[in-house]
């Protein structure tokens, strides 16, 4: 036996109690994310039954699959809303509601924007806080002096009522305080009050800067958050609020945690992600990131051309990618003959206006851009312990054609085109993202998870447009799952799983559990769970992301969202 064959094999045995025990080494687990935007089990399954979706139905029926619960949440600032993209799949990557990641509508203010204030009405002075009828352990406050420099002995005193909770001295520099409050400080009506020195220079002046104000329940887990805008009764005096005059299209910057691919290239996991909603500006990873900005085109390709790409910074990272990018977009205008042949005449039909065929052109250009963009970052710069890549066009086909499949009537009218063709419209994007999934699945090999999740589903509302409804899908597949119908997954369960999956701890401040009803029972009992209290520390929590607007981004975004009456004018 030769010197190269004995260290080859000790690399697969291990000598213990001087006996030689065979010990195979676990493969590593590897992690594929697919998201589509307003997939339906409903319809997924009708189309898997009629044998549309050779490729879904593989997965399907070898993994574990279901509905996928979502999350409807309150606007910022308007009352209700149902299940929208920007705020379920920044739940999809940080495993947490949108009152711990900060992304609660499409277009928010920017976080420079949303910062109170209290001001000096004398020599000393105070500001009150109403607390809602939540009795907490322990409130987390971020501030910061508004003086240049502060006077070093200048402090703010913080009651609970008439408890002092702290006294803290004011800092030039963002910090985070931990306040606990005693059981003996909570009383029937509660107020939040800051007492603080200033001089007789400051009167009428800004003294403190505050962030956000939290509030934890015994458990350490996060109860509430005290939003300026949102909450903006509940500061009752001393207050200076902002009133935002400009908002931007949900970004990087407005999530306030770590998304999964921050995690997990903390830890060393090499990183793909492509097209994902909140990753514009692009983050750095270890790996590589096409930014949902590189999805954005509009007025911007007819002035500049083929050099769009130039126009908005951060589109990619590592920067330089941005060159490769560039070689492989093409511009919509392109896409004719195509849309012809797979959907619809394009300009010929009158059942299709020409804010339906730009909104479908837009998105189908967008799935075919970011399906280029993954398949080149898969064999030119693979392997990825995680990859993740997002699709938004079934979401915009059912919004302009299911009402075409669910009232045939509608098509009694239709001129200069082939109306028997619109009703199939959803249906035959649904075998376009299989078709994409053929291609990208050569990747994943057997040490690979696939993970298909949406953030809703869809269907025909009362009117004649596609709505949301909680009917999304999840799929699962891998030699870790079972073959099994999934009951209770969500939303907020997708970073949890996948952390878990890649041999991480689960935070406890994540508001998601990992999928334990699609494991196999064996692989559970040989990986069992483990816990971490959070992923979030001072030091990053305090550092957020550089906030970069573009007026010609946000133009173009905001007409696509006014036109699938997302916003209002």
């Amino acid at each position: 036996m030769t010197l190269a064959v004995v260290m080859a094999l000790a690399g697969y045995f291990l000598l213990t109690d001087a006996n030689w025990t065979l010990r195979i080494k676990e493969p590593r687990t590897k992690v594929f994310l697919i998201g589509v935007d307003a997939g339906s089990w409903d319809i997924l399954k009708e189309l898997m039954a009629e044998e549309k979706l050779p490729h879904f139905k593989k997965l399907v029926q070898e993994g574990a699959a279901g509905y996928l619960g979502s999350i409807s949440w309150k606007e910022l600032i308007r009352g209700t809303k149902g299940f929208f993209s920007p705020i379920v799949w920044a739940s999809i990557s940080t495993g947490k509601m949108p009152n711990k990641h900060g992304v609660e509508d499409f277009t928010l203010p920017l976080p420079s924007d949303l910062i109170a204030s209290i001001s000096a009405q004398d020599t000393s002075g105070y500001a009150v806080i109403r607390l809602p009828d939540l009795p907490p352990a322990r409130l987390q406050l971020w501030l910061k002096a508004r003086a240049t420099p502060p006077a070093p002995e200048k402090k703010i005193g913080i009651y609970a009522n008439q408890t002092l909770l702290k006294e803290i001295k004011l800092d030039k520099d963002w910090r985070i305080f931990d306040i606990f409050i005693p059981a003996s400080a909570w009383k029937r009506e509660n107020y939040l009050n800051f007492y603080y020195e200033a001089s007789e220079a400051d009167r009428g002046k800004p003294v403190a800067d505050f962030n956000f104000i939290r509030i934890y329940n015994e458990y350490d887990q996060e109860v509430f958050e005290l939003h300026f805008l949102r909450e903006k009764h509940l500061f009752v005096s001393g207050w200076q609020i902002p009133d935002p005059a400009k908002t931007s299209i949900a970004s990087g910057y407005h999530l306030r945690v770590r998304t999964v691919w921050d995690i997990l290239s903390e830890h060393r996991k090499r990183v793909g992600v492509v097209g994902w909603w909140e990753t514009w500006p692009a983050p750095e990873v270890n790996g590589y990131v096409i930014s949902s900005h590189a999805g954005l085109h509009g007025e911007r390709i007819k002035e500049f051309g083929e050099q769009w790409l130039q126009r908005i910074q951060k589109l990619t990272y590592p920067e330089d990618y941005l060159k490769r990018v560039q070689q492989l977009a093409f511009v919509p205008r392109n896409m004719d003959s195509e849309i012809r042949k797979r959907f619809y005449d394009i300009g010929q039909c009158s059942c299709v206006g020409s804010t339906q065929d730009k909104i479908f052109r837009n998105f189908y250009w967008q799935d075919r851009l970011f399906e280029t963009l993954s398949l080149d970052l898969l064999q030119s710069k693979g392997p990825f312990d995680f990859f993740a890549v997002y699709f938004c066009g079934v979401d915009a086909a059912g919004h302009q054609f299911l009402r075409f499949k669910e009232k045939q009537d509608l098509l009694k009218d239709c001129a200069g085109c082939n109306p028997l063709r619109l009703p199939y419209i959803v249906e035959n994007y649904y075998e376009y993202m299989d078709e994409v999934l053929g291609k990208l699945l050569p990747y994943a090999d057997r040490n690979t998870v696939t993970m298909i999740v949406t953030d809703h589903g869809q269907f025909l509302g009362a009117g004649t447009a596609g709505l949301h409804k909680n009917n999304g899908f999840i799929i699962l597949h891998g030699s870790p799952f079972k073959t099994h119908l999934l009951t209770k997954a969500h939303v907020l369960d997708i970073t949890p799983t996948i952390l878990y999956l890649m041999g991480l701890p689960v935070a406890q401040d994540m508001d998601g559990s990992v999928l334990l009803e699609a494991f196999n029972p064996s692989y559970l009992e040989q990986h069992p769970v483990a816990f971490n209290r959070t992923y979030e520390t001072l030091s990053t929590t305090v550092k957020q992301q550089k906030e970069i607007t573009d007026e010609e981004a946000e133009k173009e975004g905001m007409e696509k969202l006014k036109a699938l009456g997302y916003i209002q004018e």
